[in-house]
């Protein structure tokens, strides 16, 4: 009887992934605590204590979103130049740098809207760089529907312990020493980026022919994920008043801390659909949640806050199945390519850039509740592009394997 050898994994190269995603985990936490800062104290910052002018506020959000259109072109590069000519360790420091500078410049910066836009857009740039090479590991190591969600599942997790420490500071804090302790946090991350093992960019050969992308790619489905990709994230229309609707109803003690049990309540929401999704047709999970969120928006301007809050509560669980299902549809419908994953992602900058500044604009003469309401059609049109988008056949096949 022929014998088969067992390969036995390196333990070296086990541990260095091991550290590698150790430090990926505190780069998503650093990230996302940035995120937070921006996109839900920074709006209680300008609406509430300085009450600056909207509409300067609305361009300078257009200005540094632009910045995210790096994206693609990052992510182009690093497909089709596998071997960097230079060091990748010298250039994760520098963006490390980049990011803790830029960072503390727009903090600087946020009496003077314009430049704060222009230097928000520069960190968004950076971030966006270390954006491109871990997805770039996440695609490449998500050969099954399981191993993409536990995947999600583990970056998750670092960005929503990043998301706990804004609310935390926020209570024991005033404004100055919020910032200065967020610097603070961030700083860590050069030695991080410092450390961090050098990531695969070896791209598959076979999926590089010109006959192998027009077998495996249909324009027509990647246009149609691209535009409910971008209705998706119609809940970026009330980034900016959300918040400081809610911090003049309750308070910002008060709010900190609702926020901290919706953050709990969506860790719940992220953990349960990245543990299960993968039993199910991930498409009809984003129909199901995708008519729930747009029906919930509407009802908004017609229910009083604390059924608002419920709502919203369960927002936060819908919401994480709606991020684990979309990311894993991304993963399916770029066929691991991550140049065609990034087209498909930028219609999310798009999204922001288009919808972030124009709610913005819109709550200097419209109630928060109609500018959810509006963001609830969004949703629900949505369904429209979603209805047509064909995914893998084998998509299903990893819920009929048996679990030990």
């Amino acid at each position: 009887m022929k014998t088969v050898p067992i390969e036995t994994p390196d333990p070296k190269s086990k541990q260095k992934t091991n550290s590698n995603y150790s430090l990926y985990f505190y780069t998503f936490l650093t990230i996302n605590l940035i995120a937070v800062i921006v996109n839900s104290y920074l709006p209680i910052y300008f609406y509430n204590v300085l009450n600056v002018d909207r509409t300067q506020l609305a361009f300078a959000q257009i200005i540094s979103y632009s910045a995210l259109f790096i994206k693609p072109v990052i992510s182009i590069y690093f497909d089709r130049n596998p071997r960097l000519k230079f060091p990748i360790r010298l250039l994760l420091v520098g963006i490390g740098v980049g990011i803790l500078l830029s960072f503390i410049a727009f903090i600087l910066s946020i009496p003077i809207l314009i430049i704060f836009g222009i230097f928000l857009g520069i960190n968004f740039a950076f971030t966006s760089v270390i954006d491109v090479i871990i997805k770039k590991v996440l695609i490449k190591k998500s050969d099954t529907e399981k191993e993409k969600n536990r995947n999600v599942l583990y970056f998750q997790a670092g960005s929503l312990i990043g998301a706990f420490l804004p609310p935390i500071l926020s209570i024991l804090l005033p404004w100055s020493m919020f910032f200065i302790s967020s610097i603070i946090i961030v700083a860590p991350l050069i030695i991080v980026l410092a450390f961090l093992g050098k990531p695969e960019y070896a791209p598959d050969k076979e999926k590089l022919t010109t006959d192998t992308f027009k077998a495996e790619f249909s324009f027509k489905n990647i246009a149609l994920v691209c535009i409910f990709t971008f209705l998706i994230y119609a809940d970026q229309l009330y980034q900016y008043p959300l918040e400081p609707y809610l911090v003049d109803f309750m308070g910002q003690l008060l709010f900190n801390i609702v926020f901290m049990i919706f953050l709990l309540i969506n860790t719940i929401g992220i953990i349960f659909a990245g543990i299960i999704s993968h039993r199910w047709n991930k498409k009809k999970i984003l129909v199901y949640n995708t008519i729930l969120t747009g029906l919930l928006l509407l009802l908004t301007p017609f229910v009083p806050l604390f059924i608002f809050l419920f709502i919203y509560a369960v927002l936060m669980i819908v919401g994480g199945f709606i991020i684990v299902n979309l990311i894993s549809l991304l993963i399916d419908v770029s066929k691991e390519r991550i140049t065609i994953y990034q087209t498909i992602a930028v219609f999310v900058v798009i999204a922001k850039i288009v919808l972030v500044p124009l709610g913005t604009g819109l709550s200097e003469f419209l109630a928060s509740e109609w500018i959810i309401f509006i963001a609830g059609i969004l949703f629900l049109l949505a369904l429209i592009p979603l209805y047509f988008i064909q995914t893998s056949p084998t998509q299903n096949q990893n819920s009929d394997i048996r679990q030990d």
